[in-house]
């Protein structure tokens, strides 16, 4: 879609009634969505733990590592919180199947509620996605970070630098960081792809102590 609004002009979903067809049709995806707030953007806090560990654990029993996503929008509301499904598929991971249903949400809804849909439900790239696991090299990351840019289409907004956020980290924070500055120049110079953990750290003390057994990581040093 090219007539989203910019930031200034969005007008926040929790305003909406319950039965509301974009609400209904948010829920039907994701039946919490709506529930948790982030202080402000960019900045989730350990209220969002739960969330991201129920999650994890079903994407870990789905073949996945044990991991999550979330997607909160511009005014830090949860929208969306799901597992991947790689024993269905390896290229299911969580941030995939996120993302892609963000897009088909916004996009059947706009079928049915014009540009209503879009006060509400505005582009990602204004809004932050949360991953229970860091990336690391592999193959099912570079998918990740691949799509990232390819949602984001085009620079990171300058209200917006940190639209994708780890929790846990797979490796070092330096070597993601130069494995990202390694890739094409589309998306490490012109959208600038760049993952970076979350700052609240009981955030990352709650996630890490409720992790499962066998997805529970050691510590990574930066």
């Amino acid at each position: 879609m090219n007539n989203d609004l910019p930031p200034e002009l969005l007008i926040d979903p929790a305003t909406l009634a319950p039965d509301d067809p974009l609400v209904i049709a948010l829920r039907d995806i994701y039946p919490q969505a709506l529930t948790y707030k982030a202080p402000s953007l960019g900045t989730p806090d350990a209220g969002l733990a739960p969330y991201l560990l129920e999650a994890a654990a079903i994407d870990a029993e789905r073949g996945g590592k044990g991991s999550s996503v979330a997607f909160l929008d511009y005014f830090g509301n949860l929208m969306l919180c799901l597992p991947g499904n790689q024993v269905h598929s390896p290229v299911q991971t969580p941030f995939m199947l996120t993302t892609r249903s963000w897009a088909q949400l916004r996009h059947q809804l706009y079928q049915q509620e014009g540009d209503r849909v879009l006060q509400y439900f505005g582009h990602p790239k204004y809004g932050t996605f949360v991953l229970t696991l860091g990336q690391d090299t592999s193959a099912s990351s570079l998918i990740d970070l691949g799509a990232y840019g390819s949602t984001m289409e085009e620079a990171l907004p300058a209200e917006n630098p940190w639209s994708l956020q780890y929790v846990v980290p797979s490796i070092p924070q330096s070597a993601l960081t130069a494995y990202c500055q390694a890739l094409p120049p589309l998306y490490s110079q012109s959208i600038g792809v760049m993952p970076r953990q979350v700052s609240d750290r009981a955030l990352i003390d709650a996630v890490t102590a409720g992790l499962p057994l066998t997805t529970r990581r050691a510590p990574v040093e930066a």
